[in-house]
């Protein structure tokens, strides 16, 4: 179940434009606003400038802070998913699975690090790891 915590004011999207909509709608799916913008058939710099505009602005700001936490909200699915596939791995007695799960537990760490900005922090190389069978 997806819950959304962040508060938002409700920006007048009544003013907006069709082409504003498409742009908003756009970066709710996944774009960029540079891409969003040129997707709507507006040049990137147009769609940046909006951002100025106080109704635009406030629903680009809400729009992001959604995606963000459903992006939260995945990542914690995911990772869930991840670690029951691991322990599945390290309880197999077929010795090649523990190795596979090692790798599988480094591949974890560095996306987890790279989603927070901690490039190699605390990592193990694969050769020093041990991994019980």
């Amino acid at each position: 179940m997806i819950m959304i915590t962040t508060v938002h004011m409700a920006p007048d999207i009544g003013t907006l434009s069709n082409r504003q909509l498409a742009v908003l709608r756009s970066v709710l799916s996944g774009l960029t606003l540079s891409a969003a913008a040129k997707a709507a058939g507006v040049h990137p710099s147009t769609g940046f400038r909006w951002q100025r505009q106080r109704s635009f602005g406030l629903a680009l700001k809400q729009i992001r802070a959604i995606r963000k936490e459903l992006m939260a909200d995945s990542l914690d699915s995911d990772s869930n998913l991840a670690l029951l596939a691991l322990r599945d791995c390290l309880a197999a007695s077929n010795s090649a699975k523990p190795m596979r799960a090692a790798h599988m537990l480094d591949a974890v760490v560095n996306i987890l690090q790279a989603g927070s900005g901690r490039k190699g922090a605390g990592r193990a190389s694969s050769s020093s790891r041990t991994v019980a069978a």
